[in-house]
């Protein structure tokens, strides 16, 4: 039986493209981070994709908080999103 080979990268991207798309997805997942885990927003990052970020990440913070709160008051719907 062969082994699969998978291809790591279909579209081939100038090292300069690589870089620029690497850091918009470190603001972007720093954002989340900080939204998620801290809630507070940094200083220093003032990029729009961490500013995209962060607000997921509050998204994320505030559903968490209420599939909490209702699956310890035992609502039917706690597995549920909105």
């Amino acid at each position: 039986m062969k082994p699969i080979k998978f291809r790591t990268s279909l579209i081939h991207l100038p090292d300069s493209m690589d870089q620029t798309v690497f850091r918009i997805l470190d603001d972007f997942k720093d954002g989340v981070t900080d939204g998620l885990i801290h809630g507070i927003r940094s200083e220093t990052n003032k990029s729009h994709y961490y500013k995209e970020g962060y607000d997921f990440g509050l998204v994320l913070h505030s559903d968490q908080i209420d599939m909490f709160n209702k699956h310890k008051y035992g609502e039917d719907d706690a597995q549920t999103f909105k």
